[in-house]
């Protein structure tokens, strides 16, 4: 997962988009104009290294958080990250733990019609409600 957030970050498209959202874009002096992604991408990457450079790691950390870390509240994690094999991820993160999962059926509704509502809860072996979802997404999800 890591991974993939880091190669997100690290993308061209997203450092740009860092890069003009801090203003680079009206002082960078180059040939292009308007500047590439690639430009911009590297301008900002120098603006980390001259941060660095001049104040610390310390302060890059604090750099990135309020500016690059920010950007991911408001993605879905499923753009960034596409998992193949979901429940087989989770089984093995539990079992890793010691614990098991165990879907229950918590709620229906119109059972016998065509709109019919069923709603599934994942537990741990410890009887800990773990997530909920509709039965239809959670069978997609099992696959």
């Amino acid at each position: 997962m890591s991974s993939a957030i880091q190669g997100y970050l690290t993308s061209d498209s997203v450092l740009s988009n860092f890069s003009s959202q801090i203003g680079t874009k009206d002082l960078i002096q180059c040939n292009e104009i308007p500047p590439t992604e690639e430009t911009l991408s590297r301008v900002f990457c120098g603006v980390i290294s001259a941060i660095q450079n001049s104040s610390g790691r310390k302060r890059v950390k604090t750099f990135i958080e309020d500016f690059v870390l920010t950007h991911l509240c408001d993605k879905d994690i499923n753009e960034i990250w596409d998992v193949q094999k979901p429940w087989a991820m989770l089984t093995d993160i539990l079992s890793s733990k010691g614990e098991t999962i165990e879907p229950r059926l918590l709620r229906q509704a119109g059972k016998n019609t065509l709109l019919s509502v069923f709603i599934v809860g994942l537990y741990t072996s410890e009887k800990k409600l773990i997530g909920t979802g509709n039965i239809c997404k959670m069978l997609k999800w099992l696959k």
